[in-house]
C-alpha cells in the first residue's frame, strides 16, 4: 500500500474518533438530522403528490366494510384525513422527516439498551439519517417513508424492550402501526420474534440477563394485532389477512406465462379469465417470458409487470366480476397459484434473479453503500499493510480491548439484524412483485450500517 492511501485510511481513523468536549451522540445525532434536513431542500417545501397518491386520498365517506375490502391499508389514510381535518397536509413532510429523526434517536437508544457503547452506536445509527428513501419519499403523500420509519421504531422497541424488560404494549402499538400504514413491512412479525430469539441465545443474554425469554413476549406482541386485524377482516369482508392486494400483486409474475397449451390444464373455473388475459396480452404484443429448455427473459418479465397487471389482468378480472375488486383479487389470486404450480422452476429462477437484483439494485442507487464498500476495502488494505510491515503493537490497554469486545459485538449484532431485514424484506417482495428502487430502499435500509459496523471492527484490528 502506498504512503497516500495510508493516510487516507489514518485520516477516516482522526474523523470517526470522538474529540473532547464533543456533544453527545444523541444530541450530535440531532443536530445531523437539522443539517441534512436543510441541505437536502426538505425545509419549507410542502407536499408532493404522485399517482399512488389519490389511492390514499380518495377516502372520504367510506363505511366500515368498504374501508376494510380497500386495496390500502387504513393507516396512512387514516394520517392523511387528520391532517386535512388540522388546515391541510402542508406538515405533512416536516412530520415524516421527525418520525424518521425520532427512529434513529431510537435505534441509538436500543443498541445502547443492549449495552452497544455509545459512539460505536451512534456510528452505526448514523447512516439511517441518509436513506435515499428520505430524501426521494419523504415529501410525498405516500405511505413509503412513514412505513419505513415505524419498521425501525419497532425494531428499536424490541432492541430496547430486550435490553430493559419493559415497554413491550409499545412495541406492539408501533409493530401493528407499521403494517398499517405500509403492509410492506408485515416480514416483520415473523422476523422480529426470531431475531429476538437468535439475539437472546448468541449475543445479548450473556451481557443484558432481563433478556431472557423475552423472544416469546416479542413473539405474542407482534402476532396478536394482526390475528385480531386478520380476524375483523375475515367477519367483515370474508378475507383473513391485512389487505386485499396480494392476488393483483402475484398476476404480475404469473399471467405473463399463460400460453394456450396451459389453459386446458388450468382449472375450469378460471380459464375465462385466462383466455382474457391472454388475448390482452397478443395484443398489446408483451412477450411470453419462458424460454428454451428452462430458461427465462427475465427483463421483459421485470419490465413488463405493471401493463401485465394494470392494462390487462386486472382490467379482465374486474370485469369478469361486476366491477367489485375484492373478488377480482380472489379470482387473479386462484389463477396465479394455478399457473405458478405449473411452472414452479420458472418461478424459482424468477425469485433467485430477482434477490440478486435487488443487491445490485442498492449498490448502484445509494452513493452511502458504494462509499462505505469502498472504505472498508482501503481499511482492510491498510490492515493487511501493517501486517506485513507495521511495527509491533505497543502496551495493550483494557480500554482498547473493551472497545475491540464492543465492535465485535456490536458487528455480529448489526450483522443479524440488517441481513435478517434484508433477506425477509427482499423475499417477500419478490414473491409477488418485482424488486423496484422504491422496495428494496426498504429491505436494505440497514445494510449501510451494517457496512459502518464492518468499518469500525476493521479501525480496531490490531497490529501484527
Amino acid at each position: 500500500m502506498d504512503h497516500q492511501t495510508l493516510n487516507f485510511t489514518q485520516s477516516v481513523l482522526w474523523i470517526m474518533t470522538p474529540l473532547p468536549g464533543m456533544p453527545r451522540p444523541p444530541i450530535l445525532l440531532l443536530l445531523i438530522s437539522l443539517l441534512v434536513y436543510y441541505l437536502n431542500g426538505m425545509a419549507g417545501t410542502g407536499p408532493q403528490l404522485m399517482p399512488d397518491s389519490a389511492t390514499y386520498l380518495e377516502w372520504h365517506n367510506l363505511s366500515w366494510q368498504e374501508i376494510l375490502s380497500n386495496i390500502r391499508t387504513p393507516g396512512y389514510p387514516w394520517i392523511l384525513s387528520w391532517s386535512a381535518s388540522l388546515g391541510g397536509h402542508w406538515w405533512i413532510p416536516a412530520f415524516q422527516y421527525a418520525l424518521h429523526v425520532f427512529s434513529v434517536l431510537l435505534f441509538y437508544s436500543g443498541l445502547r439498551a443492549v449495552l452497544v457503547l455509545p459512539w460505536s452506536a451512534f456510528w452505526i445509527a448514523l447512516p439511517l439519517l441518509f436513506t435515499p428513501m428520505l430524501r426521494l419519499y419523504g415529501q410525498t403523500l405516500l405511505s413509503d417513508a412513514p412505513g419505513l420509519s415505524l419498521g425501525l421504531l419497532s425494531l428499536s422497541l424490541m432492541l430496547w424492550s430486550l435490553g430493559s424488560g419493559r415497554g413491550w404494549w409499545l412495541l406492539a402499538m408501533a409493530l401493528a402501526a407499521t403494517w398499517l400504514v405500509r403492509p410492506m413491512y408485515l416480514f416483520l412479525i415473523p422476523l422480529l420474534p426470531l431475531l429476538a430469539w437468535l439475539l437472546e441465545k448468541m449475543i445479548i443474554l450473556p451481557h443484558c440477563v432481563r433478556a431472557n425469554r423475552g423472544w416469546m413476549r416479542v413473539a405474542l406482541v407482534a402476532l396478536l394485532p394482526f390475528l385480531l386485524y386478520g380476524s375483523l377482516r375475515w367477519l367483515t369482508v370474508d378475507h383473513f389477512g391485512v389487505v386485499s392486494f396480494g392476488g393483483i400483486n402475484i398476476a404480475g409474475i404469473a399471467t405473463p406465462m399463460i400460453s394456450n397449451a396451459l389453459i386446458p390444464q388450468l382449472p375450469e373455473e378460471v380459464q375465462p379469465l385466462a383466455r382474457d388475459i391472454l388475448q390482452q396480452r397478443q395484443l398489446l404484443g408483451l412477450t411470453y417470458p419462458l424460454g428454451r429448455q428452462g430458461s427465462i427473459k427475465y427483463n421483459p418479465w421485470y419490465n413488463d409487470y405493471n401493463t401485465s397487471i394494470h392494462q390487462v389482468a386486472l382490467p379482465a378480472a374486474v370485469a369478469g366480476h361486476g366491477g367489485n375488486t375484492l373478488l377480482a383479487n380472489k379470482a387473479l389470486s386462484k389463477l396465479s397459484l394455478a399457473i405458478l404450480k405449473h411452472h414452479p422452476l420458472a418461478y424459482a429462477q424468477w425469485i433467485m434473479r430477482s434477490m440478486v437484483e435487488a443487491v445490485l439494485t442498492l449498490i448502484r442507487m445509494d452513493p452511502l453503500i458504494q462509499g462505505l464498500l469502498l472504505l472498508m476495502v482501503l481499511l482492510w488494505l491498510k490492515n493487511l499493510y501493517l501486517s506485513q510491515y507495521g511495527e509491533e503493537e505497543g502496551v495493550i490497554t483494557h480500554r482498547s480491548i473493551l472497545l475491540q469486545q464492543d465492535r465485535e459485538y456490536a458487528l455480529v449484532l448489526v450483522a443479524l439484524m440488517a441481513v435478517g431485514w434484508f433477506m425477509a424484506g427482499s423475499l417477500e417482495v419478490v414473491l409477488v412483485e418485482p424488486p423496484i428502487e422504491r422496495y428494496v430502499m426498504g429491505t436494505g435500509v440497514l445494510l449501510p450500517s451494517l457496512l459502518m459496523a464492518g468499518c469500525l471492527q476493521l479501525m480496531g484490528v490490531a497490529k501484527k
